[in-house]
C-alpha cells in the first residue's frame, strides 16, 4: 500500500524538523511520500540524509492559491487548493497513492504510524469502509502524557479514491476544516474507528514547542488565521531533522 503524509505548514521550522525525524523513523515497508506543502512567503530548503526507496519527501512551496492566485484567508482554503492537487502526486512520486493522512506539524507520529495505519486501511476496505483511525491516541501535555478517545484527526488514515472525489471539500474555516471530509464518513458510517487499533499519534499540547494553537482558540474565523500566521515565525532558512536521541525522548510513551 502507497501511503503520503500530507502537511501544510507555515514559518514553524521547529515543527517540521521533528516531522521529518518522524517521517525518518517510520519502520514501514512499503512506498511513502510526505509532501510538505509550505504556505509561508519565505522558502526553505531541506537538509537530509540519502532516503530509502521507498520514502520520498516533495517540498512545495505556495504561499497564494494556485489556480486564482488569491491569498489563502483560513486553513481550509489551504487544504482544499492541495486536495486539488492531490492527483499529480502520482506523476511526483511514480506511485498509485492508496491512502493518505493529513500530517499536523505540531504532533508526533511514532516509528509505527504508517504501519498500523496501512494494516488499519486495509481491515476498513474490509469492511466497505473508507478510512480508519485507532480508538485512542496519546495527549501530551506538560505534565503526563496519557491514552484518550477524540476525533484526532491526523490518526486517521483515508482512502485516496475517496479523499480525491470532486465533491469532498474542506469546510474553509480557520478551526473545523477538516469536519467537510470527515463528516460525511461519520454520518454514513464508512469511518472504522478500532478499538483494537494500535495508538500511534501523539497529540501534542505539552508546549515543548511554542506554536499557536489554532484549535485552542475556538474562533472560526479569518482573526484565528491572521493570528496564526502573526505568531509563526521562521528563523531558519535550512531545516535538519532532529537527532535519533531527542527522538527516542518524544516517543517515550511511559
Amino acid at each position: 500500500m502507497n501511503i503520503a503524509w500530507v502537511m501544510a505548514t507555515r514559518d514553524r521550522h521547529l515543527c517540521v524538523e521533528r516531522v521529518l525525524r518522524t517521517f525518518l523513523d517510520q519502520n514501514y515497508e512499503g512506498n511513502i511520500v510526505l509532501w510538505i506543502y509550505n504556505n509561508s512567503r519565505e522558502a526553505f530548503e531541506l537538509n537530509m540524509p540519502p532516503l530509502p526507496e521507498n520514502k520520498k519527501i516533495i517540498l512545495q512551496h505556495q504561499f497564494k492559491d494556485s489556480k486564482t492566485n488569491d491569498f489563502y484567508e483560513n486553513v481550509g482554503f489551504i487544504y482544499n487548493d492541495i486536495m486539488d492537487q492531490l492527483p499529480t502526486l502520482k506523476e511526483k512520486t511514480g506511485w498509485d497513492i492508496d491512502a493518505i493522512t493529513f500530517t499536523e506539524d505540531d504532533d508526533l507520529y511514532l516509528p509505527i504510524h504508517t504501519k498500523e495505519g496501512a494494516k488499519g486501511m486495509k481491515k476498513a476496505r474490509g469492511q466497505d469502509k473508507f478510512a480508519y483511525k485507532p480508538f485512542q491516541s496519546y495527549y501530551k501535555t506538560k505534565e503526563s502524557i496519557q491514552l484518550m478517545h477524540n476525533v484526532f484527526e491526523p490518526s486517521i488514515f483515508i482512502d485516496y479514491e475517496y479523499i480525491t472525489h470532486p465533491e469532498t471539500r474542506m469546510r474553509e474555516t480557520s478551526m473545523d476544516y477538516h469536519f467537510g471530509w470527515l463528516q460525511p464518513l461519520i454520518d454514513n458510517n464508512s469511518l472504522l474507528v478500532d478499538e483494537e487499533g494500535v495508538p500511534t499519534l501523539i497529540y501534542d499540547w505539552s508546549g515543548e514547542i511554542p506554536v499557536y494553537k489554532l484549535s485552542g482558540s475556538g474562533d472560526n474565523s479569518v482573526k484565528n488565521y491572521n493570528n496564526y500566521k502573526f505568531y509563526s515565525k521562521a528563523e531558519k532558512s535550512i531545516l535538519t531533522p532532529i537527532s535519533e536521541e531527542k527522538a527516542k525522548e518524544y516517543y517515550k510513551i511511559n
